[in-house]
């Protein structure tokens, strides 16, 4: 059980979305926690148009507000972004939100409170979040509710995302931060710190809003597969996945399978390695429910099952 203050430091990377990112900074602003230091980190290149319109709306914010400002060299990308902030930040736990993101007033102080009534010593605090498309609107709930030793769940699946998380910074620096892989750091990420101390827990409230664009996310398209190939090849290369019953690597395999045939079908997608992944997939899971989703993916594209599976929400709610 932790007793005294906490300083938490709020990370806002930021890149190509000047016009998205007071939403965020405003909610961290507005957190209900008083011991908080908020720092946007610009990744856009030295003077380009974005960064000139960040620097301009830092500078009005700055007039009422106390926010660090730093100003990578050139565009780095996420990993080194956040690593930068983490570097500069002199919080004990540390929250990244992602520039078009946004925190609900009560974020901070909820995953303080689990952190201080935790008989354990917690590496990351989670909750729950909504995810909104690009007009607003409500997309689906993100409830992912596991705690205590979670890192066989880590390596099979990630627990919780970037924007969601506390972390303790301690643990962040320990292992190293964020990796300079394709995609899925974040996943990468968690398997680091829950290999160091795997106890997580959350808070069971959506306090963060989490909002999907078009075609703006970082993990798309081919970067999108070789990140998720990557990482499956490094949970392999890891001890703790050696030493696990064949029965457990078996439900590390499925659940990587189905990650790398999702990437493969996202933009215009790979049908034929898709296609190549189901098979062993559909080999180690046999047929079911799940192998016969996966087999549609591929056929009909992922873009395409999920404008129908939106279509089918739609008419369920209107009867």
């Amino acid at each position: 059980m932790i007793n005294g203050g906490l300083n938490v430091s709020v990370i806002i990377p930021t890149y190509g979305r000047s016009e998205l990112l007071e939403r965020a900074i405003l909610s961290a602003l507005n957190q209900d926690y008083e011991h908080i230091e908020i720092i946007v980190v610009d990744d856009n290149d030295i003077n380009s148009i974005e960064q000139i319109k960040t620097k301009k709306l830092i500078e009005r914010l700055r007039i009422h507000h106390e926010i660090k400002y730093v100003e990578m060299i050139k565009n780095s990308g996420g990993p080194f972004a956040r690593n930068k902030g983490v570097e500069v930040s002199k919080g004990d736990y540390i929250c990244f939100l992602d520039d078009d993101d946004e925190f609900i007033k009560n974020k901070i102080s909820g995953q303080i409170n689990v952190l201080k009534n935790s008989q354990r010593e917690l590496a990351v605090v989670g909750c729950f979040a909504e995810i909104l498309d690009e007009k607003g609107s409500h997309k689906r709930f993100e409830k992912n509710e596991i705690k205590g030793n979670v890192l066989f769940e880590q390596l099979k699946n990630n627990v919780c995302t970037t924007s969601i998380a506390m972390i303790n910074k301690k643990k962040f620096v320990e292992v190293g931060g964020f990796d300079n892989v394709p995609s899925s750091q974040e996943h990468r990420l968690f398997i680091k710190i829950f290999k160091a101390n795997p106890y997580y827990d959350y808070v069971p409230e959506v306090l963060v809003n989490i909002h999907h664009h078009e075609g703006t996310r970082i993990s798309n398209g081919e970067k999108k597969s070789m990140g998720a190939i990557s990482l499956y090849e490094y949970i392999k290369s890891l001890e703790e996945y050696k030493s696990l019953s064949d029965q457990r690597k078996k439900e590390i395999d499925i659940a990587h399978y189905k990650n790398i045939i999702r990437a493969f079908m996202i933009g215009k997608g790979n049908r034929k390695k898709a296609l190549k992944l189901y098979l062993l997939f559909s080999k180690k899971n046999k047929y079911n429910s799940e192998s016969i989703k996966y087999f549609l993916i591929i056929i009909f594209g992922l873009s395409n099952i999920e404008k129908l599976q939106k279509k089918i929400k739609n008419w369920k709610d209107r009867k």
